[in-house]
């Protein structure tokens, strides 16, 4: 596991979480490490006003290889 992994997987985000009372967009690439998966949809369920963005055909690096797909979910989710 990466340390960014390792890092916020020694945090209880969901803990943190639950109490933001704000919208939030979580996006993951639908090819992104399993790791990347299970933290996301933990954060999800627990997010009171979560969207969860998947992006099809991409990895964990899709602001480098798909900035377009991610400047879209961006625009959509700030209603522009």
């Amino acid at each position: 596991m990466p340390r960014e992994a390792q890092a916020i997987a020694s945090t209880d985000l969901t803990a943190l979480a639950a109490a933001v009372p704000v919208p939030v967009l979580l996006i993951l690439g639908a090819q992104s490490p399993a790791w990347a998966h299970d933290i996301t949809g933990g954060l999800a369920a627990v997010l009171p006003k979560s969207t969860l963005a998947v992006l099809d055909g991409q990895g964990h690096d899709a602001i480098e290889t798909a900035s377009g797909l991610l400047a879209s979910q961006l625009a959509g989710f700030f209603g522009y």
